[in-house]
């Protein structure tokens, strides 16, 4: 596929936002933030495929046509290689040496330091999270993968908006979003063998959770400042807040679910301690079991005190608040 150049490369991307934001584009036209981003800058070339995806969105086709220039995908590499011919052994082990040095120090290591966002990422770890390692096909190497699982539309916003930031801000790391077409499917996924090894020391499970998921013991020790926020990033993920048709959906109901009994049991003593009127009960999935909290007094305690970073929690909680109700169709923002 070949690559194609713009000469006024910033105001044809200005040109076909229009007066959106890059990251509001990206959402709109399905492409990349991050590519997005370095192409705006005129730091990659555009693939010819893109770039005709990205010209659907300008009135001005033939005038950015007129600018394009095009190179063959490996164009770069050949020039490289014309440059390398010509240099000495010398200056070419030199250069090596220093790439060499460049690729051992990536992936970067990560040391898991418990503070509140990443007691908060490891909560919604436990929640729609899961991490995995194995051996890619005919290689001799593996691959390891941090992942969190959403539904497609209403965790969007957290997924792109919050835990995407929390991840680069607190581990130098650069998540990306899969979405399917055919499937109400998100998923956030990044790779870092170092940040994987870490989880696994403090225990959490490697593959399915199942029953061994759990809070470790580490993180029981935490004051309840830190401890809380485990509970948040659960509930942001595998929590929801809902009203019931016999009580007119007038009192907000807060659960977490889980199919894992120890975590639940877990998350029941723990409330208990602090003073939440806790109980469990069967999933209707019958699989899994809920830890849930009830009444409007609770639920004003619980936003004020454990708190949510999920758009969808925080928008029903605020409706319940300001209309006194909570209807069943209300999923979200």
């Amino acid at each position: 596929m070949k690559r194609v150049r713009i000469k006024d490369y910033k105001e044809f991307f200005k040109d076909i936002k229009k007066n959106k934001s890059l990251k509001e584009f990206s959402k709109k036209s399905n492409i990349s933030y991050s590519c997005l981003k370095r192409w705006s800058r005129g730091e990659n070339l555009i693939p010819e495929k893109i770039f005709l995806r990205l010209l659907g969105h300008s009135k001005k086709r033939a005038k950015w046509k007129n600018q394009a220039s095009y190179k063959e995908e490996n164009w770069g590499q050949k020039i490289a290689g014309k440059i390398i011919k010509g240099l000495p052994k010398k200056e070419l082990k030199k250069r090596m040496k220093v790439a060499r040095e460049g690729i051992k120090d990536k992936p970067n290591k990560v040391r898991l330091k418990f503070n509140k966002k990443t007691c908060e990422f490891y909560g919604a770890l436990m929640g729609d999270g899961c991490i995995t390692k194995h051996k890619v096909k005919n290689k001799d190497y593996y691959k390891y993968i941090i992942s969190f699982t959403g539904h497609k539309e209403l965790d969007r916003d957290y997924h792109e908006k919050y835990l995407k930031d929390l991840i680069k801000e607190e581990f130098n790391i650069n998540p990306y979003i899969q979405t399917e077409k055919n499937r109400k499917v998100r998923t956030l996924k990044l790779f870092n063998q170092s940040l994987l090894n870490e989880l696994i020391k403090v225990g959490f499970p490697l593959g399915k959770k199942g029953q061994k998921l759990r809070i470790p013991k580490r993180l029981q020790e935490l004051p309840w400042s830190l401890q809380k926020q485990v509970i948040r990033g659960l509930f942001d993920t595998d929590g929801s807040i809902y009203a019931r048709k016999d009580e007119f959906y007038r009192h907000p109901h807060l659960s977490i679910t889980s199919i894992s009994k120890p975590l639940i049991r877990q998350l029941h003593n723990i409330l208990r301690k602090r003073g939440y009127p806790a109980w469990i009960n069967k999933s209707p999935s019958k699989s899994a079991q809920m830890v849930i909290v009830k009444g409007n007094k609770n639920a004003i305690r619980w936003i004020k005190d454990i708190g949510s970073s999920n758009p969808k929690h925080i928008f029903k909680y605020q409706y319940w608040l300001k209309n006194k109700n909570l209807p069943a169709y209300l999923l979200g923002p």
